[in-house]
């Protein structure tokens, strides 16, 4: 593991200056933690009472080791409400925190709410992260020899509601906020000299319409079925200190292959143009917590650019009673132009999963993948599928 080295201007800070950051440090975790933790408290009883649902929750601490943060300690809790009539599906609420080895420290919460029969949903994302890092450069190419270490704290949300339009079709509004702060950049390195658009900080602000289908016969481990969904969003410098657009296409199908299990597929388009922060450009090995896993085995983050295309497959398939494995392999392209070859970078990756189903009546898993990459590595852990 690299030591992290402060910047110039950090280790010359006089005491006094170094006491009040580390306060302010403080105040911040506080803050974000009691706000989502409020927003907890409050979401959970007034999903289950404004539905009269019956509320389950699955609760797992568990370590593990990936190449962002080497052993992680995490929390996540997800709750499930489902109606008393018996309808599908149900709403649900995602929880998560973790601290690291690295000293890094994930807080986020995700509600998931879905209407009678499913004709108007509603979901999102609230996070915050103090998240000490890496950063190799911009582009599909970048030596190992070009790391350098960097901390960024960054509070974001998203949210999209959607509704039904036609048959399984639902179009809808999204919209985004990012606040990052970079707080510490290597002496000498590409950020601290300020080349590289959000080095210092950026706030981003998006609007965007998306358009789903959904055929797919449970949300949290389907077994057949087809998802697709096409996003636009517009961030603009009204709101933020960055103007860029993107474009992503999540297409996902799933086909049952009896009595050997289901066999799932993905691909995974993100587009990008304008004034990109780096933190928001796209990446091989991103890892989202409920909402994107690509790439499993890389370092998130360790390939960075404009464009990413990606295709996984999973042969998911039971072992016996709550236990069931997955094999898994994908191809992911990046690059400032996915047409040239010059100018983009063509990554494998495999592995082999374990499943433990915590509750069946939604068919939640508990998920532990060992994934390879091209010279690289990771183990992770989580509730529900991949993709």
């Amino acid at each position: 593991m690299t030591e992290q080295r402060p910047s110039d201007a950090d280790s010359t800070a006089p005491a006094a200056e170094r006491r009040r950051k580390a306060s302010a440090t403080r105040i911040g975790h506080r803050q974000a933690v009691s706000v989502l933790g409020l927003f907890l408290l409050w979401a959970g009883p007034r999903a289950a009472h404004a539905n009269k649902t019956d509320a389950r929750w699955v609760v797992v601490p568990f370590p593990v080791y990936a190449p962002e943060t080497d052993v992680q300690m995490t929390l996540t809790a997800m709750g499930h409400f489902r109606r008393a009539d018996g309808a599908e599906p149900p709403s649900s609420l995602l929880a998560n925190v973790a601290y690291t080895q690295r000293k890094q420290t994930s807080v986020s919460l995700a509600p998931h709410w879905v209407s009678r029969n499913g004709a108007v949903q509603a979901l999102g994302k609230a996070s915050f992260r103090d998240w000490p890092d890496k950063f190799y450069g911009v582009g599909h190419d970048t030596p190992e020899r070009a790391e350098e270490d960097f901390s960024a704290r960054t509070i974001g949300a998203f949210a999209t509601v959607r509704a039904a339009v036609f048959a399984r079709w639902q179009v809808g509004l999204r919209g985004e906020f990012s606040d990052a702060r970079v707080r510490q950049t290597e002496a000498g390195g590409q950020l601290a000299d300020g080349s590289i658009p959000g080095s210092e900080s950026a706030r981003v602000a998006g609007l965007g319409l998306v358009a789903t289908w959904d055929s797919r016969d449970n949300l949290f481990h389907p077994e057949r079925g087809v998802y697709a969904e096409l996003s636009a969003t517009d961030f603009g410098s009204g709101l933020g200190d960055h103007a860029f657009r993107r474009v992503r296409l999540d297409a996902r199908q799933y086909f049952p292959v009896r009595p050997f299990g289901t066999l799932a597929l993905q691909q995974h388009v993100n587009w990008l143009d304008g004034n990109v922060p780096f933190l928001e450009l796209s990446r091989i090995g991103d890892i989202r917590f409920g909402e994107i896993n690509l790439m499993r085995g890389y370092y998130s983050g360790r390939f960075r650019d404009r464009h990413a295309a990606v295709l996984q497959s999973e042969w998911r398939f039971p072992l016996r009673g709550k236990i069931g494995a997955t094999l898994f392999g994908g191809l992911g392209a990046i690059g400032a132009n996915l047409l040239d070859t010059d100018e983009r970078g063509v990554y494998p990756n495999g592995g082999v999963g374990f499943r433990y189903r915590a509750r069946e009546s939604e068919r939640v898993n508990l998920r532990l993948d060992i994934a390879f990459g091209e010279r690289t590595s990771g183990v992770y852990f989580g509730i529900l599928e991949a993709f």
